[in-house]
């Protein structure tokens, strides 16, 4: 006998199949959605991490936060994900200062 899929699950079945090709590629499903034409509702129920946007998060110094020429070769390295920049130590020291201080700190950098 031959067995009969109900047509939501082949095709919920078809991009399990797409996805597992992406991912057997080694690339995050997210970085291929449009390119592997994956539809994420179909996917959702696996709750696949991949699947989520990335953020990274870059801890530079000031020579990086002033240079665009090297948040974009950073920002490119990561791609399609989000870039943020910051510098963590100076972000510490402002918390430990008062609202006035701060400021200045802000306008001197």
């Amino acid at each position: 006998k031959a067995v009969k899929i109900k047509k939501g699950d082949a095709a919920q079945l078809e991009e399990y199949k797409k996805a597992q090709t992406v991912l057997e590629a080694g690339d995050t499903l997210i970085s291929k959605k449009d390119e592997a034409k994956l539809d994420f509702a179909l996917l959702r129920e696996l709750n696949l991490l991949t699947t989520k946007p990335f953020i990274y998060v870059f801890n530079s110094d000031e020579g990086v936060l002033a240079s665009e020429e090297k948040q974009k070769e950073l920002r490119d390295l990561v791609a399609p994900a989000e870039a943020v920049f910051l510098d963590a130590k100076l972000e510490a020291d402002m918390v430990e200062l008062d609202e006035e201080e701060a400021r200045e700190m802000l306008e001197m950098s």
